[in-house]
């Protein structure tokens, strides 16, 4: 697979285009697209920590990659189920780059 240059950038366009309406104010995309960077950038650190030493994935790896996904998927459920106890529609997922 061909490296993304600007895989994160990519992210934030997809997320952005799900969530936020046409007409939201320019002020509010840039402090959300700080929080989604910063929370990328967040994300980076954590995994770099966690991770074994060496080039190859290990079990250990693997799993810490899955419970980070898990997380993710509990999140995801958790604002489905706030969106729907105040009647938002959250059916258009945010798909994973």
């Amino acid at each position: 697979m061909p490296v993304k240059r600007a895989l994160i950038l990519e992210a934030w366009n997809s997320f952005r285009a799900a969530v936020y309406p046409p007409g939201t104010s320019a002020i509010q995309l840039e402090e959300c697209r700080r929080a989604f960077y910063a929370g990328a950038s967040s994300l980076w650190d954590a995994i770099f920590k966690c991770l074994d030493p060496g080039s190859d994935a290990t079990k250990d790896d693997m799993d810490q990659m899955s419970a980070i996904a898990a997380e993710f998927d509990r999140y995801i459920a958790e604002m489905g189920r706030k969106a729907a106890e105040e009647s938002i529609d959250f059916t258009r997922k945010h798909p994973r780059v």
